[in-house]
C-alpha cells in the first residue's frame, strides 16, 4: 500500500510540474508574440511609431527605403490603426533556379523560425498578387481574429 501511495504522489507531482511547464510555455509564447519585430516594426504599432522606427511615407503604410533585399515593405493597419500585417516584397528573379532559391531562403529565414517561435504569427508567401515579386506576408493572428470579431459585431448591429 505504501508503494502505491508513493507512486500516486509521484505521478501527481509530475503532473503538477508538467502543467506548470505547459503554463510557462504558454506565457512564453504570449510574451514572444509581443517581442516579435520585423526590422524594427512590431505588431500593434501606430503609423507614427512606424515612421519613428524607419523612414516611411506620410501614412506609415510603406517604407521609403526598404533594406535587406526587399523591393517593397508595406504595413497593413487594423480597425484601431495598429499594424496587424507586414508585407515584404522581394523581386522575383527571372531565372527559375534563383526564384526557387529565393523562395527557399525566405522560408528558412522567416517562415520556419517565426512560426516555430511565435505561435500567434502566421507567415506565408504570396506569389500571385504581384508577378514581379514574391511577397512575404506576416500576420498577427490574434489581431486578425480581434478585427474579425469587431467587424462581425458591426454587421450584427446593422442587422438588428
Amino acid at each position: 500500500m505504501g508503494w502505491a501511495r508513493t507512486a500516486a504522489m509521484a505521478a501527481l507531482a509530475a503532473l503538477a510540474l508538467l502543467c506548470g511547464a505547459a503554463g510557462a510555455g504558454a506565457q512564453a509564447a504570449r510574451a514572444g508574440a509581443e517581442e516579435f519585430d520585423f526590422y524594427g516594426v512590431r505588431f500593434g504599432m501606430t503609423p507614427e511609431q512606424v515612421r519613428a522606427a524607419l523612414p516611411a511615407n506620410a501614412t506609415g503604410t510603406e517604407a521609403l527605403e526598404p533594406k535587406h533585399g526587399m523591393r517593397y515593405l508595406q504595413f497593413v493597419y487594423d480597425y484601431r490603426n495598429r499594424v496587424g500585417e507586414i508585407r515584404a516584397s522581394y523581386e522575383r528573379p527571372a531565372d527559375g533556379l534563383r526564384e526557387s532559391a529565393l523562395r527557399l531562403a525566405l522560408k528558412e529565414r522567416f517562415s520556419q523560425p517565426v512560426t516555430a517561435r511565435w505561435r500567434d504569427i502566421s507567415v506565408a508567401l504570396d506569389e500571385t498578387s504581384n508577378r514581379a515579386a514574391i511577397t512575404l506576408v506576416i500576420v498577427s493572428q490574434a489581431m486578425r481574429q480581434e478585427a474579425i470579431e469587431h467587424f462581425r459585431d458591426e454587421f450584427l448591429r446593422a442587422m438588428e
